[in-house]
């Protein structure tokens, strides 16, 4: 027997050299941030590396009969991949088998596990633990239990478990489960008969739970979403499923009271070459629509497509790409009725969705583009508009030295099946026709020819240009007056920037001189297809005053302007612009209106940003108009931050605005207000200044620690609701919107909680706070 225990001192004596002897090491840290995703981080670097070797250390040892080593009193064993400290334990011949009792501590690579009594099995990564705990770092989760049994690699089994990712559970959330399944490979995890309790207070029972172990892509169901709305009760259920590397596809089973039920449904497909994504909403009978306007009533769908392609090159021709950016909805309704929960097809307040498709191809100087354009108008009262469908344009680019020659061609037809007038009847009242009975149709030609050079003269970059535009038409049934239109044009853009540097930076002026003529070629009767007059604060430096190809414009003007900028540590702090277009001769090329001569005649505008530092910005612009001393366009956003929180005004303005001669006259406020302990207050406030009515509000309250989160969020919208929907025989569409529209409060109620490392729930106040002021 002594020469066991000399035998066992000179183990020791040998090993000694390689211990660790270190039982005051921190595994576990505590993170004291409120808002950190995890309360508790794993220190895996302290484990020991692979090796050969198996470091014990112990304030006694013996040797039973079988060749076992038994360890008592201050334990610790490093082997490779991990450590034990513990009171007492047994290690086997093999040193494969490892029994610990007592207060042992058992770190892992990927887990940190503590308990009373138990065995841990090193070649299968077997282990058995009661009265314990393990630590899942992927998550911050920390699972306490009676027993644990399983295997590492493969699958755990716990009994009387209690899952959190607190520290301390009155402050955050734990669940309290009869049995819990852990699969090591899919990182899976689910839990029967649970009881949540939110700050100790039990809130949700359920038979069964599922969850994820690790952060990454699984698939499995979402929380479920719970609103209260101006339709009822609104609840879903989603389930997102991994299909590839690069594609998945999310469902939600949803219902809501007034309206029934339906689905949601989004794909995605993204790889280095191809993005797609698919988003669709169905609900089989809508009770709502069905009981306001029961002839209508039946399914109600909406989708949108959104892909890119990239093509590949062969024989020198690079093929480009495809773009697709096409919606349909079952009725002009339907996005103002039924908002989606995990698709975005369009907003309540959108006017129209897209349905283009573009394929692009490039060959050396010349690009190809073919193209269908159309839309479906959201707004009952308004038709779709043109269809443009072939589009195709090429574009022709080649340089000699500072000689750039330019070609633009477009050969494009459009088609309706309905139209409203806007243009070419507005002289009436100012009122427009409701539906043309027989639309224009046709083919429309442009094309854009221009040589341009430039010269650096001392200072001073000129360019100059001169050009030809054409413009002519093919229609059915209708004959035009003032066809095939050649339109030369020159232009002479000056431009120099002054630099002064500092220590910190620099300032700067860059002065701007810009003279423009285009002549003058009569268009009176030439339909319009897809364009529009350009707001004055698009076409200062612009020798053009129309967007799209249906009118070649008329100009003898020059503008001039000025940017200054204050730049330190390479940021903008200060920016200032100023612009302003002299005409020289009264333009005779319109859209609508005949009798509106030069409006823009006396006209400035104006920009501003000052960015002290990047918790302070306020950004002003506008355009004043000198002859009536009236401003005809205005904005400005202020935003600041500090440790009180998040303050953002925003203003826009702008005097007849849009095609319905309205002005727009809105504004913002918005707070973010941390109060105290974890709580905070979230406000958006945007309201219609011009008729004093609110447009949108929304108030949350949040709480937030480092393992739980909860938002209420209330929001009140005022949107347009159409009572004589499906009737639209009026003479004039403004007098049709007197007396069809009102105003709809759609107000709603969401509760969100999140249980951090358990739960991935969305943040629906971002999402809300996307659509603000100031972000434009």
């Amino acid at each position: 027997m002594n020469n066991i225990r000399f035998a066992g001192i000179l183990i020791l004596l040998t090993l000694s050299p390689y211990l660790k002897a270190n039982n005051d090491t921190d595994y576990i840290t505590i993170i004291n941030d409120s808002s950190a995703e995890s309360c508790m981080a794993y220190n895996s670097e302290y484990v020991m590396e692979s090796n050969d070797e198996i470091n014990i250390e112990a304030d006694s040892l013996s040797f039973s009969e079988d060749s076992a080593i038994n360890l008592n009193n201050n334990v610790q064993i490093d082997f490779p991949g991990g450590s034990l400290q513990s009171s007492n334990a047994l290690i086997d011949k093999n040193k494969d088998l490892i029994e610990f009792a007592d207060n042992a501590e058992l770190s892992l690579e990927n887990f940190y596990l503590q308990g009373q009594k138990g065995s841990f099995t090193r070649s299968r990564n077997d282990i058995a633990i009661q009265d314990g705990s393990i630590f899942l770092p992927y998550r911050g989760l920390k699972v306490s239990f009676d027993e644990l049994s399983g295997s590492l690699d493969n699958k755990l089994q716990f009994k009387a478990a209690k899952i959190s990712s607190c520290m301390n559970y009155s402050d955050g959330w734990l669940i309290r489960a009869n049995e819990v399944g852990l699969d090591n490979k899919t990182f899976r995890g689910y839990a029967k008969n649970i009881t949540l309790e939110i700050k100790g207070i039990s809130v949700f029972k359920s038979p069964y739970m599922p969850f994820a172990t690790t952060d990454e892509r699984l698939s499995g169901f979402l929380e479920p979403t719970l609103s209260s709305s101006s339709d009822g009760i609104d609840f879903s259920v989603p389930y997102f499923a991994v299909l590839s590397d690069h594609s998945d596809i999310t469902i939600g089973a949803r219902n809501i009271a007034e309206r029934g039920s339906g689905v949601e449904l989004n794909y995605r497909y993204i790889k280095s070459h191809t993005k797609n994504n698919f988003d669709a909403l169905y609900f089989d009978d809508d009770k709502e629509m069905q009981k306001n306007f029961p002839q209508q009533a039946d399914s109600r769908w909406a989708y949108k497509i959104q892909d890119s392609l990239m093509l590949n090159r062969a024989s020198g021709v690079n093929w480009g790409e495809v773009n697709v950016n096409y919606s349909k909805a079952s009725d002009a309704m339907v996005l103002r009725d039924i908002t989606g929960e995990i698709t975005s097809i369009g907003g309540q307040r959108d006017h129209y969705l897209n349905q283009n498709v573009i394929v692009s191809s490039y060959y050396k100087n010349l690009t190809i583009d073919i193209e269908h354009q159309g839309f479906q108008s959201l707004n009952p009262l308004l038709s779709n508009g043109y269809k443009k469908s072939p589009s195709i344009e090429l574009n022709f680019r080649k340089s000699f030295k500072s000689l750039v020659i330019k070609h633009k061609l477009n050969i494009a037809n459009f088609k309706t099946t309905g139209l409203h007038e806007f243009y070419g009847s507005a002289t009436e009242m100012g009122k427009y026709l409701s539906i043309v009975d027989e639309p224009v149709e046709g083919a429309r030609t442009y094309s854009d020819l221009s040589f341009s050079k430039r010269y650096m003269k001392s200072m001073f970059n000129i360019k100059a240009s001169v050009g030809l535009k054409s413009l002519s038409y093919d229609l059915n049934n209708y004959e035009l007056v003032n066809n095939d239109i050649h339109s030369p044009n020159a232009e002479i853009d000056i431009s120099s920037i002054f630099v002064k540097k500092n220590e910190d930076g620099f300032s700067s002026i860059q002065p701007r001189l810009l003279v423009g003529f285009s002549k003058y070629k009569d268009q009176t009767g030439n339909p319009v297809f897809d364009s529009d007059a350009m707001s004055y604060n698009n076409q200062v430096f612009q020798n053009n005053r129309f967007s799209g190809m249906d009118r070649i414009s008329d100009e003898f003007s020059n503008s001039i302007g000025f940017v200054y900028r204050i730049n330190k540590l390479n940021r903008n702090v200060f920016k200032f612009n100023f612009a302003k277009k002299y005409t020289h001769s009264d333009n005779k090329v319109y859209l609508s209106n005949p009798n509106i001569v030069n409006p823009h005649k006396n006209k400035f505008i104006m920009s501003s940003m000052w960015m002290p530092n990047m918790n302070n910005s306020l950004r002003v612009y506008g355009g004043f108009d000198s002859k009536n001393d009236k401003l005809h366009i205005g904005g400005i956003n202020l935003l600041t931050r500090s440790s009180i929180g998040t303050f953002g005004f925003a203003k826009r303005y702008r005097r007849m605005a849009g095609n319905f001669k309205q002005t727009l006259d809105y504004s913002e406020i918005y707070t973010s207000i941390n109060i105290r302990d974890g709580f905070k207050i979230i406000g958006k406030f945007q309201h219609d200044d011009k008729y004093d009515v609110k447009i949108e509000s929304m108030i949350g309250v949040e709480y937030e620690n480092c393992c739980i989160a909860l938002r209420l969020i209330g929001s009140d919208k005022n949107l347009t609701k159409y009572n004589d929907l499906y009737n639209t025989n009026y003479t004039y569409l403004n007098d049709a919107w007197d007396n069809m529209i009102n105003i709809e409060n759609k107000s709603r109620i969401n509760f969100e909680f999140e249980l951090k490392g358990f739960s991935a729930s969305v943040n629906k106040i971002d999402r809300m706070l996307q659509d603000s002021m100031l972000n434009y």
